[in-house]
């Protein structure tokens, strides 16, 4: 004798289920009705058979039926902290676990680098007119003439001796050529001879001086006179001012050095005179 079916007990009794009703993939289930019948079995995910533990989940196909170990740490996946602002830069706050947050900066306020490459001791200069990109200039850093951009002094009183004025100086970074030009503003108090001259605290195979001055009293205006040329950089061209002028003067010098050193306009009169004021000490190298 052959059963038609099966007989599982459900809740205390038998109950039948044909073995024609079976079909591949379903299941039994005990439905609403009290009795057992089939229902089909929903396939899910599959799984990749092997995985990582702590690694990432990854779809492996485009029917969302498959995954596969992403590779990858959950551990090793950079947080976000905060709300993001558009335009902002992020930066990172921890590195364990990694997380960035909005920085300070908007991108907008960040500069970059347009060249290729760069050469180290060079100066950038800007190659944008918003000052967003810079390149290299080609000018190394050390051959750049350190020296005032404005010079400005409260009554340098000179009294007759021949005397550096110290903000009035610059370094010369190494030996070359120096393209020299001054313009002091004096007031005279009493009648005398003024002098100028530069000196260097290194070593010169030339220097040479010359300018040319006016003189202003009382609104009035004299012409330009030609300062005497000198040829050594310790002697100094003079004039003469009468007191209550005010005299400004044009210098201009050359020096070749052997070495680096620090070059200074030296002033000397012999009667009394102020120091007012002057222009930019601009210093070129040739």
């Amino acid at each position: 004798m052959y059963r038609t079916g099966i007989r599982p007990i459900v809740d205390g009794a038998e109950v039948d289920v044909p073995l024609a009703g079976f079909v591949a993939g379903q299941a039994l289930r005990y439905n609403a009705n009290g009795t057992v019948d089939t229902v089909a079995i929903s396939t899910g995910i599959a799984g990749p058979g092997v995985s990582v533990v702590g690694d990432v989940v990854t779809w492996n196909d485009v029917t969302g039926t498959t995954v596969a170990d992403g590779g990858v740490a959950l551990a090793n996946l950079v947080r976000m902290g905060g709300t993001p602002v558009v335009g902002r830069i992020a930066q990172w706050s921890s590195n364990s676990p990694p997380t960035i947050v909005n920085g300070t900066l908007l991108s907008t306020e960040v500069v970059g680098c347009t060249t290729a490459s760069i050469a180290i001791g060079n100066l950038p200069v800007s190659s944008a007119a918003n000052g967003s990109r810079i390149i290299d200039s080609g000018i190394v850093a050390t051959n750049v003439v350190q020296g005032a951009t404005r010079v400005l002094f409260n009554n340098y009183t000179m009294t007759g001796a021949l005397a550096d004025v110290p903000a009035m100086s610059c370094t010369l970074p190494a030996a070359g050529s120096y393209s020299i030009r001054l313009i002091p503003i004096y007031e005279v108090h009493s009648s005398g001879t003024l002098g100028f001259a530069f000196s260097f605290s290194g070593t010169t195979l030339f220097y040479r001086m010359g300018g040319r001055y006016q003189v202003t009293v009382t609104g009035s205006q004299s012409n330009f006179v030609q300062l005497t040329v000198n040829t050594s950089y310790t002697s100094f061209a003079s004039i003469t001012a009468a007191a209550g002028n005010f005299m400004m003067a044009e210098l201009e010098a050359v020096i070749v050095t052997n070495t680096a050193g620090t070059l200074q306009l030296r002033c000397e009169t012999s009667g009394d005179a102020d120091l007012l004021g002057g222009s930019a000490f601009t210093v070129t190298r040739a």
